[in-house]
């Protein structure tokens, strides 16, 4: 969409500097009314005619000099529409870069929002399996008091047997 109204401005910037290269031609001799950005042929306005269009015109129209012996001379006149076309093109390319390297990061954007979402996904994996674990460990070391505590009586029984106690074997 950006692209093809660029393509229209341009269609339109070069309508108009060949329109205007005819009148000059043309000159006092009259016949061809030079076409403006935005109007039509008698001056009327289009449709098309926008606050960019108003106010490129009103760039032109204080850019130049106040001579108008400048506006004369075709050799000055063409390297000021040759610089105004280049310029067109320059800023058309550095909009396109800008684009390109806004969809770029946009990409960037969304790669890493993925990334994020699978790396919680995971951190929620591992929370869920650490819970787990600390439950067994917990387990564990509940079976592990029980069994010290089985292992000191068959211990303390084991002593007095071997000391020759009869009443040692009642646990």
């Amino acid at each position: 969409m950006v692209a093809a109204a660029q393509q229209a401005a341009q269609r339109e910037a070069i309508k108009y500097v060949q329109a205007q290269q005819t009148a000059s031609a043309a000159g006092a001799s009259g016949g061809v009314q030079p076409v403006q950005p935005g109007r039509g042929r008698g001056g009327k306005a289009h449709a098309a005619g926008t606050k960019k269009s108003k106010a490129a015109a009103a760039r032109r129209a204080n850019s130049g000099s106040n001579s108008g012996e400048e506006d004369d001379d075709p050799a000055l006149r063409e390297k000021r529409e040759r610089r105004m076309l280049s310029n067109r093109e320059s800023a058309r390319r550095s909009r396109q870069r800008k684009q390109v390297h806004l969809d770029e990061l946009n990409a960037h954007v969304t790669e890493m929002q993925r990334q994020n979402i699978q790396l919680q996904q995971k951190v929620q994996v591992i929370g869920q399996h650490m819970h787990v674990l600390q439950a067994e460990n917990k387990t564990l070391a509940h079976e592990k008091e029980q069994l010290l505590i089985v292992l000191r009586k068959v211990s303390k029984a084991s002593n007095k047997v071997a000391n020759g106690e009869a009443d040692a074997i009642a646990l």
